[in-house]
Order: structure tokens, then C-alpha cells, then sequence
């Protein structure tokens, strides 16, 4: 998981992942959040690159002034791994979940 990753529409997912890697992401999204939220507006983003053995699967974004969102990793057929990925960017007001 790697996050402010700065990346944006411009970058091809098939520039960074290595194959037999799945990659999930969510770009800066200086538009969504209201204005003066961004102090420094060129940061942001959420990165998670899993390896394709272990059945990664989108599993839900949050709907919160975040990036943040969560992949469903299997490396068994009985167990299920949930990760999550988040970037918050730097605010004077307190995150509210």
C-alpha cells in the first residue's frame, strides 16, 4: 500500500505494476473536496498493488474526505484478508467518519 502516490488520469496503470499484480488506486481528487481542503494541491492518492495468487477484489470505497478505499485479498478459499488504503489530506478541519 503506498499512499500520496501524486498520480493522476495521465498515468497508466501498466507503468508501474510489475505482472502477476493487481493494482487498485485512487488518484488526487483536488475537484472533489471543497475549496481550501487542499493546502498543497499537487498530493494525494492511494496505491495497493496485490499479487494476482491471492484473488484480490475491489471491496468498497468510503464515503468520507478521504481517498480511501479497501480490497478483499484470498489466499485460501476459506479465509479473506480485508486491507485498506486511505489519504487524507492535510486540513484545518477534524476528519468525520
Amino acid at each position: 500500500m503506498v499512499s500520496e502516490t501524486w498520480f493522476d488520469r495521465d498515468v497508466q496503470d501498466t507503468e508501474f505494476t510489475p505482472e502477476g499484480y493487481t493494482s487498485f488506486r485512487i488518484d488526487r481528487r483536488i475537484d472533489y473536496y471543497s475549496s481550501g481542503t487542499y493546502k498543497v494541491s499537487g498530493r494525494g492518492g492511494v496505491l495497493i498493488l496485490a499479487k494476482d495468487m491471492l484473488h484480490p477484489v475491489r471491496y468498497m470505497d468510503a464515503e468520507v474526505d478521504a481517498e480511501i478505499f479497501w480490497v478483499s485479498l484470498s489466499p485460501h478459499p476459506r479465509i479473506y484478508l480485508i486491507i485498506g488504503g486511505c489519504y487524507r489530506p492535510e486540513t484545518d478541519e477534524p476528519l468525520i467518519l
